[in-house]
């Protein structure tokens, strides 16, 4: 099946994640990916706490969110706050996420390094390969091969040598 950007956007959802993650919206997915980085950056390497942090961005949420609110009341033109009804996680995307190997895959480095990758991963992967489709397909089929020749060559140079118990019929 050839890869086309609808198959990718449906793939990914079909939704605003999936517009964010093929860059459709450039200004957006530049401000989700410097905001990632930013806070790798200041739980990881400055090695901030994460609840002060936390704390604090919530803070400042709380502040725009009450600037907004009444800003929109003095204002005419201006659209109000947002609805938090419209947020909702599906109980098989929590199970996606648990059933994926989180825990594997974070034992080996920080679970904030390993969160920051996946969504550095999720942000550029998509549009990467929009962008360079044939290279892409021609490295992974190179790799391919040559997977295929190293377990070829284990296979003849160690598992044909196990010797090899035949049962005998009754």
């Amino acid at each position: 099946m050839a890869c086309t950007e609808e198959y990718l956007h449906e793939f990914l959802g079909g939704g605003y994640v999936a517009d964010i993650c093929l860059w459709r919206n450039q200004n957006i997915s530049l401000s989700m990916l410097i905001g990632s980085t930013v806070i790798w950056f200041l739980l990881e390497v400055v090695e901030c706490y994460f609840i002060p942090l936390v704390c604090y961005v919530l803070i400042l949420m709380m502040i725009m969110l009450f600037l907004w609110s009444n800003g929109a009341g003095i204002f005419n033109s201006m659209k109000g706050p947002p609805g938090f009804d419209e947020i909702k996680l599906s109980e098989s995307t929590c199970e996606q996420l648990l059933a994926s190997g989180f825990s594997v895959m974070s034992s080996c480095f920080s679970s904030l390094t390993f969160i920051y990758i996946v969504f550095l991963c999720f942000g550029t992967l998509p549009i990467v390969y929009m962008r360079y489709k044939g290279a892409v397909n021609y490295f992974l089929s190179k790799s391919n091969e040559e997977i295929e020749n190293c377990f070829q060559m284990v296979k003849s140079n160690i598992l044909d040598k196990i010797p090899r118990v035949k049962e005998k019929s009754i």
